[in-house]
């Protein structure tokens, strides 16, 4: 018979794909099915260390006399805390600032203010309204929300995140079931950087003889979890 090269091109367009199928790889196969969960632990501790923001907002016709008067007001706290027991290095300055001030009509400066905004730490609650006293005394005009926080908790929160992987292998295997899976190996384990507190800030009015309810803290850890299922 004899070929045409109509023929031709038509047996060899017939060819070309069943040469570029042969060759090609397998179909990869489906990646295996996951289950993500979160699991979370928690409890109540006692807090060890207190945080307190204080500051001075002085305003002055010249930022120069705004800024020499607040600077003498807060070395006069400064002095003070340190002498009630506060060591330096839990004194530290988080904002400083120079805000203009305008008249009525909002386009001249009639002066300025300068904020000098305190973060202090304090170890020894048992001291603390004495130190509550002592900054009432010198009367910064700018106070923000006491705060109680636990910093030698490390057994606890090794104790919790146990809790957390636990809970949340848990809730995975519940999960699993329900829908026909068994659970596999962990694929994928996240862990917040720190543990969250609830329930740790306050609100203070600083009086003579401050009393000072410390109470409790709750401490969460959580952790996310991703499974293999089988």
């Amino acid at each position: 018979m004899k070929i045409t090269r109509f023929m031709f091109r038509f047996f060899c367009t017939l060819l070309i794909p069943a040469a570029l199928y042969t060759l090609s790889p397998a179909v990869a196969a489906a990646p295996p099915a996951t289950l993500e969960v979160t699991g979370y632990a928690e409890t109540q501790i006692v807090p060890d260390t207190a945080y307190i923001s204080i500051g001075m907002e002085t305003a002055a016709p010249t930022v120069s006399i705004a800024q020499t008067r607040n600077n003498r007001d807060i070395q006069k706290i400064r002095t003070a805390l340190q002498h009630a027991g506060i060591a330096p290095e839990d004194i530290k300055t988080t904002d400083f600032y120079v805000s203009p001030n305008y008249d009525s009509k909002n386009d001249t400066i009639i002066s300025y203010t300068v904020t000098h905004m305190l973060r202090l730490k304090i170890h020894d609650l048992q001291r603390l309204s004495a130190l509550l006293d002592t900054i009432a005394h010198y009367a910064p005009n700018k106070i923000q929300d006491l705060t109680f926080v636990g910093e030698h908790i490390e057994g606890t929160e090794r104790q919790l995140l146990q809790q957390a992987v636990q809970n949340g292998r848990n809730t995975a295997e519940i999960t699993a079931a329900a829908a026909g899976k068994r659970l596999g190996d962990i694929k994928e384990i996240t862990i917040p950087a720190a543990p969250s507190y609830r329930g740790t800030v306050r609100s203070v009015n600083l009086t003579a003889a401050t009393p000072v309810a410390i109470g409790t803290a709750t401490v969460r850890r959580q952790v996310h979890l991703v499974f293999y299922l089988q």
